[in-house]
């Protein structure tokens, strides 16, 4: 540990420190743990991390106390290539959980809306008003995220911190996303692209355009460019320039984005990506935990929007109805209105076999299945679909 991270540490009384589990007295400890070499040890460590100061839905005065050490460490040369385990999981590396960390900071300094928003909710708390956050819009209809804004406005002082610092927690990331670590350079995607929405219009376009560098990348790592294309989608760059890159993961995620919506090599590369229903929800493995990604379901669900006929998602929809779920959205290209006035296609008896002879389709806890079924008007019964797939 370095002498001026050692300074910064004893700089804070971390007694006074406060988070949702009691005074932060602990991270200290924790931080010094980063080099213990003990993988159960560091594991502790970020878990004691993302409880304190950097959990999925809070941010308080941990959160500020903590994230200028986070942002220290990233620079610490002692953490270079050093790694730990997740119990049951994968050897990761520590300076990629520092940034999945500030990940976490970034993502949650978005709520509450603009910064007059955000000010004018905290305004509404503070003077006891909580009643108007709660209240329905003029128009007479629910907000479906009233509670949020009253958890956004509580937390206001914290949120307006990180959105204040946003450029200088950039400037500490930025340089991570060309880490030789590919599982460095994929966690540093994440907070880049949070942390630039929070950003002047001038330094967004410049991270967007470092990230159309990072995704178009002609030997980068799949993990890295296909996390930087899901990314720009959600700043919501234009990934048309994408649909070429040799990497199918590249060209399906670019073709997940409205930018592309009436480009024909978008649904080629969404079908093809469909074929690899049972391996592309690993794609970006491990995407961002504060985000719960199931590419097969994205790019089904895209495919049907564009597909004119049936046959324009062919083959990748058996694929689909033969893999881990996310075939519910191609029923309705599979069997469009007026289906059952004439005799089933080739193409419709394969893609109900697929689906009958998939046992995870019909599960016996999950009856959702059925409504997709009569939604399209097929009957609600694995045995009646089976029958109706072999009728001549």
């Amino acid at each position: 540990m370095s002498e001026a991270l050692r300074r910064m540490l004893d700089g804070v009384d971390w007694s006074r420190v406060r988070s949702e589990e009691g005074p932060a007295t602990g991270f200290p400890l924790h931080v010094r743990a980063l080099w213990s070499g003990d993988h159960y040890t560091v594991h502790e460590a970020f878990d004691y991390f993302r409880t304190t100061g950097f959990a999925m839905s809070s941010a308080g005065p941990a959160t500020v106390a903590m994230t200028p050490v986070l942002v220290a460490l990233l620079a610490e040369p002692g953490l270079d290539g050093a790694e730990y385990t997740v119990p049951f999981g994968a050897v990761t590396s520590i300076r990629a959980g520092l940034l999945e960390c500030l990940g976490r900071v970034a993502d949650h300094a978005g709520w509450g809306g603009t910064d007059e928003e955000l000010c004018r909710k905290a305004e509404l708390l503070l003077a006891g008003q909580v009643d108007e956050l709660l209240r329905p819009d003029v128009d007479g209809t629910a907000r479906p995220d009233t509670f949020a804004d009253v958890f956004a406005a509580e937390q206001a002082p914290y949120l307006f911190w990180v959105r204040v610092h946003a450029g200088g927690l950039l400037d500490a990331c930025l340089p991570w996303l060309d880490d030789p670590d590919h599982r460095v350079a994929q966690a540093a995607v994440y907070p880049v692209a949070r942390l630039a929405m929070l950003a002047p219009a001038e330094r967004r376009q410049a991270v967007e355009h470092e990230l159309i560098r990072v995704a178009g990348a002609p030997d980068g790592h799949q993990s890295v460019q296909g996390t930087a294309v899901f990314e720009l989608i959600a700043l919501g760059v234009d990934t048309g320039a994408l649909l070429e890159h040799p990497l199918l993961a590249v060209r399906a995620i670019a073709a997940l984005s409205a930018s592309t919506l009436d480009d024909p090599r978008s649904l080629t590369a969404l079908e093809a990506a469909l074929r690899q229903a049972v391996d592309c929800d690993d794609w970006l493995d491990p995407y961002p935990p504060m985000v719960h990604l199931r590419l097969v379901f994205q790019f089904a669900r895209a495919a049907a929007s564009r597909a004119r006929t049936f046959d324009d998602v062919l083959p990748g929809a058996y694929a689909v109805a033969a893999g881990e779920g996310g075939w519910q959205p191609l029923l309705t290209v599979a069997f469009p209105p007026g289906w059952s006035d004439r005799p089933l296609t080739g193409a419709q008896r394969e893609f109900l076999r697929q689906l009958v002879g998939n046992d995870g389709n019909w599960h016996p806890t999950y009856t959702g299945w059925k409504d997709d079924l009569r939604r399209v008007g097929l009957p609600p019964d694995r045995d009646a679909c089976r029958a109706l797939a072999a009728s001549g």
